[in-house]
């Protein structure tokens, strides 16, 4: 799930932004939380209480210092978040800079350059060292979520398939633990990587997809999988919107 606050006075853009993110979250399949605000105040007191956001997309056409005042405590209160800021103009832009933004977009808003935008900043959360764990023998594992090609189920086992270099911490031996799939699905799909089900036995990385037809699934590492009858239809349907 990723976490988005809008922070504009002006009701038009803002009923654009929410628009863009929702069309976003249809077209690939992205699970987003947003949250309006049309003063900062309130957003610093939630951000203060210990609300977090990924995103932030912050106005600031007010000419006057409060604005950089602002970004410096959202700053302050959180140095992970990406800011985004909007403006028709770049009067407090430089100024701005020490606040580490994340991003400018101008306004009217051009909805190609807010879609490009976006996805960067998703792909920027998606590269945050997310795990993925699970408990084997006593022994409690965490895996880099980035770092998986597949899993696959045997029986009442679940195997997971590393991408492991030669100085890579991850090595060749078998991951693996007792679960179901469906049970592995909704738990990687709650941190919002892009996985798909392509039979009851395979939840596949879609960063790692080589090639793939309406029977077969081609991974990056050689392995051939086979997509079962009954999902050919939603797994295209899944690959053709993720690929856009």
């Amino acid at each position: 799930m990723i976490d988005i606050a809008i922070c504009d006075s002006d009701l038009i853009t803002s009923s654009l932004i929410e628009r863009l993110i929702i069309d976003i979250e249809k077209a690939q399949n992205i699970k987003i939380n947003y949250e309006i605000f049309y003063d900062s105040r309130t957003l610093i007191n939630m951000m203060s209480l210990g609300k977090c956001f990924d995103m932030i997309y912050m106005n600031i056409d007010q000419k006057n210092s409060k604005v950089i005042k602002t970004a410096e405590i959202i700053r302050n209160i959180d140095v992970n978040v990406l800011i985004i800021y909007l403006s028709s103009h770049e009067f407090y832009l430089h100024k701005l800079f020490k606040t580490e933004p994340f991003n400018f977009l101008q306004k009217p808003i051009n909805t190609t350059v807010f879609y490009s935008v976006f996805m960067l900043a998703f792909k920027k959360i998606q590269s945050k060292n997310e795990y993925f764990y699970y408990t084997f023998n006593k022994t409690y594992v965490k895996i880099p979520i980035s770092k998986i090609y597949f899993f696959e189920s045997q029986s009442r086992l679940i195997y997971i398939h590393v991408k492991s270099g030669k100085h890579d911490f991850l090595s060749k031996k078998d991951y693996r633990f007792y679960s179901r799939m469906t049970d592995v699905e909704n738990q990687i799909n709650a941190s919002n990587y892009r996985f798909i089900r392509i039979h009851q036995s395979f939840l596949v990385n879609f960063d790692y997809i080589e090639s793939m037809n309406h029977k077969t699934v081609l991974m990056e590492n050689g392995n051939l999988l086979r997509i079962s009858e009954d999902r050919q239809k939603n797994v295209l349907k899944q690959f053709l919107t993720m690929k856009k």
